[in-house]
């Protein structure tokens, strides 16, 4: 059905974009080194670190959770990605309305090598609830999940992505954190973790079955 395409493909978007703010800073600090500095909370707790300093482990370990979640999503690995998926949602709608209510609203988002500043106090828990909602229906509603195996076109998008590390590591390492080194290697790790997602996509596969971009 049309409809379960359009949520398949709205929660891999979500996903996707959710697990680019563990990704991101990563990158930063094992590139950037000590001059980059990061910072996000759960909860009420920050967390914060300047490159592998701090509490850097919680950025691998988001990482880790998002490429679990994606594969899962992208290969239709149900039995893992259904309950791994309502526990995001949850997490994040508690997490949001924690931000919402405890903090008055006042939440920020700063991307200072792009020059980004949004409050992110309402469109958190908004966009949680609306995911969750929407993973409710997709799990409701989802058919047999089909088993299509890695294409050529998946390992050109993985490796691909891949390639773009060296590249990555001289532009952020040269950089002063806020030139056009620095916008330019954010834009292609932006690029990179979306790369990831959609190589791990079921090519050849369309159908509903198969949670889509």
């Amino acid at each position: 059905m049309r409809g379960m395409r359009f949520l398949s493909g709205l929660i891999m978007a979500w996903l996707t974009l959710r697990f680019i703010f563990g990704w991101l800073p990563m990158i930063r600090s094992l590139f950037d080194g000590p001059s980059y500095q990061w910072g996000t909370s759960w909860f009420g707790w920050n967390f914060a670190g300047n490159g592998t300093e701090g509490d850097f482990l919680l950025l691998p370990f988001m990482v880790l959770i998002g490429f679990i979640a994606l594969w899962t999503g992208r290969r239709r690995i149900d039995a893992i990605f259904v309950p791994l998926l309502l526990l995001l949602g949850i997490v994040y709608l508690v997490d949001g309305l924690y931000l919402l209510f405890a903090d008055n609203g006042d939440y920020w988002f700063h991307g200072d090598t792009l020059g980004i500043h949004v409050n992110l106090a309402y469109a958190v828990p908004i966009s949680a609830a609306l995911m969750l909602v929407a993973s409710l229906i997709w799990i409701r509603n989802r058919e047999p999940a089909l088993t299509v195996s890695m294409k050529p076109l998946n390992w050109i998008l993985i490796g691909g992505a891949l390639s773009l590390l060296p590249l990555q590591y001289w532009l952020l390492s040269s950089g002063s954190g806020q030139d056009s080194y620095d916008s330019i290697g954010v834009m292609l790790t932006i690029g990179q973790w979306v790369a990831f997602s959609f190589g791990m996509k079921q090519v050849g596969a369309r159908s509903d079955h198969v949670l889509e971009a």
